[in-house]
């Protein structure tokens, strides 16, 4: 009818899934970097000593392919297929033992080459097309408010994204993150918030409220807005305490009450879970 009040945030969970989506094919890179390196290394350092070096590998390499292609097979399925094979070598050592430091070797450069991959993966692809992702997102939410305003809107407060790289989830409170994952996620968030405000410039039915810069004061000056802690969550996330924490996930402030908190006074905390804020937090 028009006289609505008609507020709107977004973009929030669109991040999250798109952070989620980047690791998943960072991930998956890194395991074929590192499955790729770790079978080649195996294979040099086990022939190595064997009198004819090529054949050895061969060899090898061919047991550890039969070990892979076995229903239930495993990693020290494989690699002790290979080891066998090894040993058959003529001018290798009979002793299994002696190639532990062989299999060490080729865990320890697959790990390496698989934390390069992910890494390359990121910087060259994921982390660009994450950012693109954010920027499409913010033309459907700014396109959505339009749309309200063509139907008859004529009072709508639109927030931009708090600065999520400055979040227990973007700071690693969690999973441990490093600095350049929390610049992927200041980059994904002022990329979204950018493209909101400039969607939405000129129109005057629109008030944009600039949530970004505002919670980037109350991080930076906790004491002016009454807050206590502005970097740990007030909910205790573990199980038992939490209903939605698994062996594998830590919970959710959703669920978060009087008689789960963290121990202390938790009243002025920001942040009650790695990304919500607190009923102070929210006020």
């Amino acid at each position: 009818t028009g006289n609505e009040l008609v507020t709107v945030q977004g973009g929030a969970n669109e991040l999250f899934a798109q952070a989620g989506i980047l690791t998943a094919a960072a991930t998956a890179a890194g395991n074929t970097a590192g499955n790729a390196s770790f079978t080649s290394t195996l294979i040099s350092l086990l022939a190595q000593k064997a009198n004819n070096p090529t054949a050895a590998g061969q060899a090898i390499g061919q047991a550890m392919q039969l070990a892979a292609n076995q229903n239930g097979s495993t990693q020290q399925s494989i690699v002790s297929a290979a080891v066998i094979a090894a040993m058959s070598q003529p001018g290798n050592s009979t002793d299994p033992n002696s190639y532990n430091s062989s299999i060490t070797s080729s865990t320890n450069a697959a790990l390496a080459a698989g934390n390069l991959a992910a890494a390359q993966y990121i910087s060259t692809t994921g982390a660009p097309n994450a950012i693109t992702a954010m920027v499409t997102a913010a033309a459907q939410l700014s396109a959505s408010v339009i749309n309200m305003i063509n139907k008859g809107a004529k009072r709508v407060v639109v927030t931009n994204l708090p600065d999520v790289s400055l979040t227990p989830y973007a700071l690693g409170t969690i999973n441990g993150t490093d600095n350049s994952t929390q610049q992927l996620v200041l980059a994904m968030t002022t990329a979204f918030n950018e493209r909101l405000k400039a969607d939405l410039a000129g129109q005057s039915k629109v008030l944009f409220v600039d949530v970004f810069t505002e919670n980037q004061r109350q991080i930076a000056n906790p004491r002016q807005f009454g807050l206590s802690n502005v970097t740990g969550m007030a909910c205790d996330l573990s199980a038992p305490r939490n209903p939605f924490a698994t062996a594998d996930a830590q919970g959710s402030s959703l669920v978060c009450n009087s008689s789960n908190l963290i121990a202390g006074d938790t009243s002025r905390y920001l942040f009650a879970d790695s990304v919500h804020p607190t009923p102070y937090g929210h006020k």
